[in-house]
């Protein structure tokens, strides 16, 4: 095989290999933005903008040891204000792997992500204890999602959402 042969093939492989790599959105680097009157935060990573949407929301440093299998930082709905949704929007479609749930009530509960594009049926999990629940979403052309709580059914009147290591790839 020459080199110019080798060096095509090579080529190849890596653009296959960035195009089908995912993306985990982990709210510690790059930088976040967080803007406190909209009540968004927001992180670029691979020329995809993320913007989570909820009540006054807020990212937890967790003493750098991570919480519930999170990884450092999490990203939360109000501790102060108990809501019934949050959402994520995506710049452009994703396709979206998985993301960690972590119950930060102690209450059992369902949560329901439901998405907007692509031909995708919404995911129901089940968060049981305080800590981390590894959800597999598997959509792909997103380009938003909503999770929706039970805690709406006059237990607490809402949630606490807290979530870390959003997985998505480029479409």
């Amino acid at each position: 095989m020459n080199k110019n042969t080798f060096l095509f093939i090579f080529c190849v492989l890596s653009a296959v290999s960035s195009i089908n790599a995912q993306t985990t959105f982990d709210w510690d680097t790059p930088v976040i933005t967080v803007d406190a009157a909209a009540g968004t935060v927001t992180q670029n990573k691979n020329g995809v903008k993320t913007t989570f949407y909820g009540v006054s929301n807020e990212v937890n440093a967790s003493n750098g040891e991570g919480f519930g299998g999170s990884t450092r930082n999490v990203i939360s709905s109000s501790t102060a204000t108990f809501s019934s949704s949050v959402t994520f929007k995506f710049s452009k479609p994703v396709s979206v792997t998985s993301v960690l749930a972590i119950d930060a009530t102690n209450f059992p509960k369902d949560w329901v992500f439901t998405p907007i594009g692509g031909s995708n049926s919404p995911v129901r999990a089940s968060l049981k204890t305080l800590g981390g629940t590894s959800v597999d979403l598997n959509w792909t052309d997103v380009t938003e999602f909503t999770i929706t709580s039970s805690l709406t059914d006059g237990k607490l009147g809402g949630d606490i959402f807290m979530l870390d290591n959003l997985v998505v790839r480029l479409n």
